[in-house]
C-alpha cells in the first residue's frame, strides 16, 4: 500500500483505505474530505504495517497518527 498513489487526487502516499468505496486507498487528507458525510463507511489505516479498522469518529493526521475528529 505505501508508495501507492491517492485513488482521489493521484499525489502522495495511501494510508487509509474504504471498504465501501470498493477498496479505494487515499491519502489521509482526502479520506477525511471524502467521509466527512459518509460517517459510517467502513474503512481501514495502515498503522504499524497493519490494516486496523477505525471508527467513523477518527482520522489520520499527516503524521501517520490515528486522531479523534469533532
Amino acid at each position: 500500500m505505501l508508495g501507492q498513489l491517492c485513488a482521489i487526487c493521484a499525489e502522495g502516499k495511501c494510508d487509509v483505505r474504504c471498504v465501501e468505496c470498493g477498496g479505494k486507498k487515499m491519502r489521509s487528507e482526502c479520506d477525511a474530505m471524502i467521509h466527512q458525510d459518509l460517517l459510517f463507511d467502513d474503512r481501514e489505516a495502515f498503522v504499524d504495517g497493519f490494516y486496523r479498522h477505525i471508527l467513523p469518529t477518527v482520522n489520520m493526521n499527516e503524521d501517520g497518527k490515528l486522531v479523534q475528529t469533532s
